[in-house]
C-alpha cells in the first residue's frame, strides 16, 4: 500500500503538470476552426442501409487455438424492413506470435464477405462498418492467408461500392486515432503528449454537448478518406466516422449518424450498429463449450493425438481462485 500511495502521487503530479501545459496549448488552437456545428442536410425519408459488425473468441488447447467468428449485417430498407445476414466459422489454429492477430483478420475479413453479400443481394444505399476505414486499410502487414484473404476482401469491398455507387461509412466508438492530433501539430505548431488521442484532445477543446469537427482528408493504397469526428450527446465521446466520398457527402452522413444515434442516449452510438454488434457477440462461455465438445468428440475417435493436441493447459488445471 505504501508503493501505491508513492506512485499515485507521482502520477497525480504529472497529470497536474500536463494541465498546466494543456491549458497553454488551448490558446493557440482557435475552437471555431475545429469545432463545426453537426450539419443539417436532408436525407431521402428511408434509405437502405446495412450496418456490420463481428464477435471472435479464442481458447487456449495443448496444442493449438480454438477459436470462433462471427460477423452480422443488419440489413433495413423501407420494402423489406430488417434482415439479418450471418455467418460463422470455427476451428483450430496453429500457435505463433501472430495468433491472435489471424484470429481478429479472420473476423474482419468475414466482415467484409457479409458487406459484399448485402450489396449484391440487397444494394443498400449505405454499408456501415464498425471501425476506421482508414485503420481497415493500414492494417500492418503479417505474413500469413489470414492477411491476404482479409486484403482481398477489402480490395473487393472498396471496387465493388465504387462501382454500385453505395456509401461505405466506418464508424469507429472508441477511436484512439492521432489523424486530429497530427494536424493541429502541424498547423497550429503545438506538440500535446503522447497519450493524448483525438478524442481526448477534442474533449479538452470543447466542452460542447453536440458538434462536428473539420474534415481531413487521409490517403492509403491510392484511395482518399474524408474523415471527420462526431459527438452526439454531452456525455458521449466522439465517434471517429470515415468515408470515400467527398465532404459534402460527409456532411449527409453526419447528419444522419446523428439521427440514428439519438434512441442510444448518453451512449451516442447508432442504435442498429449496436444490434448488430449485440447479434454478433460471443462470450467467453460460448467458446468454451465449443471447443470442450469439439474435444470431447475428438477423444472417442483418436484419444492420443486428441489429447495432445486439444487437451486443457496447466493454466485451465490451477486450483479455483488462483
Amino acid at each position: 500500500m505504501e508503493k501505491y500511495g508513492e506512485r499515485r502521487i507521482q502520477i497525480v503530479e504529472v497529470l497536474r503538470k500536463h494541465h498546466e501545459t494543456l491549458t497553454e496549448l488551448i490558446k493557440n488552437i482557435p475552437e471555431k476552426e475545429v469545432i463545426k456545428p453537426i450539419p443539417k442536410v436532408k436525407i431521402p425519408d428511408s434509405p437502405s442501409m446495412c450496418f456490420i459488425d463481428g464477435g471472435e473468441g479464442f481458447r487456449e488447447l495443448s496444442g493449438a487455438g480454438f477459436y470462433m467468428v462471427r460477423a452480422t449485417g443488419l440489413v433495413m430498407t423501407e420494402n423489406m424492413g430488417e434482415k439479418f445476414l450471418r455467418d460463422l466459422d470455427l476451428g483450430l489454429i496453429s500457435y505463433d506470435d501472430n495468433t491472435k492477430d489471424r484470429v481478429e483478420l479472420l473476423r474482419e475479413a468475414m466482415e467484409l464477405e457479409v458487406a459484399i453479400k448485402s450489396i449484391k443481394e440487397y444494394k443498400p444505399d449505405y454499408i456501415f462498418l464498425d471501425g476506421s476505414l482508414y485503420v481497415k486499410a493500414s492494417r500492418k502487414p503479417i505474413e500469413c492467408e489470414e492477411y491476404s484473404a482479409y486484403v482481398r476482401n477489402f480490395q473487393r469491398l472498396i471496387t465493388l461500392v465504387q462501382k454500385e455507387g453505395v456509401r461505405l461509412v466506418g464508424v469507429s466508438e472508441d477511436s484512439k486515432s492521432r489523424l486530429l492530433k497530427q494536424y493541429l501539430n502541424q498547423k497550429y505548431s503545438v506538440t500535446f503528449p503522447d497519450f493524448f488521442t483525438d478524442p481526448t484532445i477534442l474533449n479538452i477543446i470543447s466542452e460542447k454537448d453536440k458538434y462536428s469537427t473539420v474534415k481531413l482528408t487521409p490517403k492509403k493504397g491510392g484511395v482518399g478518406y474524408t474523415t471527420a469526428y462526431l459527438k452526439v450527446h454531452k456525455l458521449a465521446n466522439p465517434l471517429r466516422i470515415d468515408s470515400l466520398d467527398g465532404e459534402q457527402e460527409l456532411d449527409k452522413t453526419l447528419s444522419l449518424i446523428e439521427k440514428l444515434s439519438k434512441g442510444s442516449k448518453h451512449y451516442g452510438y447508432p442504435v442498429p450498429l449496436f444490434l448488430a454488434h449485440l447479434d454478433a457477440k460471443i462470450n467467453a462461455k460460448h467458446t468454451e463449450w465449443s471447443s470442450k465438445r469439439l474435444s470431447h468428440y475428438a477423444l472417442r475417435e483418436f484419444p492420443e493425438l486428441a489429447q495432445a493436441i486439444l487437451g486443457k493447459t496447466r493454466r485451465d488445471d490451477r486450483p479455483k481462485g488462483c
